[in-house]
């Protein structure tokens, strides 16, 4: 399938909202419980406004395929030149193999946007599809504490 990365904007929020309070999402995330609206509604605007944050949104590159795919957010984090990456796809998505593609795309256009020379992503051990989509995108294990790996991924 052929997609589209094009940056969030605030008329995302709500959808952003029913994907991250998915059950599935919420049992794959380090904090596994619901989002309130409120909370998430703050967060998302101070994340917009962020110059240390992009999210990034994907969307069929035919309007009639159907609703957006997945989001990922990169951070930068205290390391220089490294971000992190968050990554959801839309619950009804799953399982089609769009991941480790989104992923790759999802780090060029972050990068172009924050410049960062490195990416690592945080996943649950448990969480299968996840580890597989980021070894499958270039992403290599780099550490793993209390049931959580890091992944890594160098782009100089």
């Amino acid at each position: 399938m052929e997609f589209e990365i094009r940056r969030a904007e605030p008329k995302d929020c709500a959808m952003l909202w029913r994907w991250r309070n998915d059950p599935v999402t919420r049992r794959a995330q380090r904090l596994e419980d619901p989002i309130p609206w409120d909370a998430y509604e703050s967060w998302y605007a101070r994340a917009l406004a962020s110059p240390e944050r992009v999210i990034l949104i994907a969307s069929p590159a035919d309007p009639s395929a159907g609703e957006d795919l997945g989001v990922a957010q990169f951070t930068l984090g205290g390391v220089p030149e490294m971000a992190e990456i968050g990554l959801n796809l839309n619950p009804a998505c799953r399982g089609r193999g769009l991941a480790a593609p989104l992923i790759e795309r999802f780090c060029a256009e972050g990068r172009r946007h924050l410049g960062f020379g490195a990416v690592i992503a945080h996943v649950k051990a448990e969480n299968l599809p996840s580890r597989r989509a980021f070894i499958r995108a270039g992403f290599a294990l780099d550490d793993a504490e209390g049931g959580i790996l890091r992944f890594r991924r160098d782009f100089s």
